[in-house]
């Protein structure tokens, strides 16, 4: 409880409720040219459906230890690392790439 007396609500969303700024979102994966997901099993809804969002134009990477046993969408580039080691490579990917 709050001073006043009221319940307090941790800033989170419960199964069942609507994930704030999701269409926000998707119109911004929609729009990227390049989408990163890290560390994420990309099984928890609604925000799993983030990548079928994004053009087919754009870069797509996932970085995780399990990358290889995690998604089946195609047109991602798998980095099975851990978040530290997976974006240092994705760093040098891109640096290259623009080289």
């Amino acid at each position: 409880m709050c001073p006043e007396g009221f319940r307090l609500r941790p800033h989170v969303v419960w199964f069942g409720e609507d994930v704030p700024m999701m269409a926000k979102a998707a119109c911004y994966a929609n729009e990227s040219t390049h989408f990163i997901v890290i560390g994420s099993s990309l099984q928890v809804y609604p925000a799993a459906n983030l990548v079928l969002c994004c053009s087919e134009k754009a870069k797509k990477w996932i970085i995780d230890p399990k990358a290889e046993e995690i998604s089946s969408q195609s047109g991602f580039t798998r980095i099975s690392q851990n978040a530290g080691d997976g974006v240092s490579e994705l760093i040098k990917e891109i640096i290259t790439s623009f080289s």
